[in-house]
């Protein structure tokens, strides 16, 4: 079909098929960057409850230190601590951004590949032309 059509056409086309593939892979890892970011900033900021205003660490960083260790006088103000910090902290909205990020990654990092490919070869066959001529 592409047999009656001017060779610039071709080539336009074809710089233009690679180019939108390119500029989609860049897309897509902007998207899977947002939700790592998203998910990093669920991780590691410290926030506070909407319920007596407690502060708690983020959850990558929170001291762990006598986690299980109730017995002591303000074992029961820990111990309502942790259930306020852990009820008010939204689990899947993170792990739902890392697990959409994931594949976004990586079809953006092949998309991404595949049109740079494409444009370097086409530059690379462009310039064998002009030097066998």
């Amino acid at each position: 079909m592409t047999g009656d059509q001017h060779p610039a056409v071709v080539e336009d086309r074809f710089r233009t098929r690679a180019e939108r593939r390119k500029a989609w892979g860049i897309g897509l890892l902007i998207a899977a960057g947002l939700c790592w970011g998203y998910a990093a900033f669920q991780l590691f900021t410290p926030y506070e409850t909407r319920i007596w205003s407690v502060h708690c660490s983020g959850p990558a960083v929170a001291d762990r230190e006598g986690l299980y260790d109730f017995d002591g006088p303000d074992g029961e103000t820990a111990r309502r601590k942790i259930a306020l910090c852990a009820e008010q902290r939204d689990w899947p909205a993170p792990v739902t951004a890392l697990l959409i990020g994931a594949p976004l990654a990586a079809v953006g990092g092949s998309l991404r590949a595949a049109g740079s490919v494409a444009l370097d070869l086409r530059e690379h066959a462009a310039d064998l032309a002009r030097a066998e001529r």
